[in-house]
């Protein structure tokens, strides 16, 4: 890497990688493995050495379980998305209980119908 920006942009990028395959306890050589390359090339990719072409940032989205965007993001911008989606999470949540609740009832009247027609045939 020449430029300065380009560098840091590469740690950025080989950091996410190694937090997301640790998160997964795969080692270097599993994932250099399922991408069909080898460790010494991932250590790279991970230092920042090296950065992936377009096709193998796919490719580690992919095993990653995340957008090639995500790969991007800084610490910051992935604690932000996080507590993003878990307010989403908790919004549906919210709006999910009432259609719960009114299930349960429907299902509470059905089951005290069928329990007294069956007390008053005794």
């Amino acid at each position: 890497m020449k430029d300065s920006h380009g560098h840091k942009l590469a740690q950025l990028v080989g950091s996410n990688i190694a937090t997301r395959r640790k998160l997964k306890n795969w080692t270097q050589a599993q994932l250099g493995e399922m991408l069909g390359i080898g460790t010494d090339s991932i250590c790279r990719i991970e230092r920042g050495v090296m950065a992936p072409r377009f096709q193998r940032l796919e490719d580690l989205a992919h095993l990653l379980d995340c957008s090639v965007a995500d790969l991007f993001k800084t610490p910051e911008e992935l604690l932000q998305s996080v507590q993003c989606s878990r307010q989403a999470e908790l919004a549906n949540i919210a709006l999910d209980v009432p259609s719960q609740i009114a299930r349960l009832s429907e299902q509470i009247i059905f089951l005290t119908k069928l329990l007294n027609k069956d007390s008053n045939v005794v």
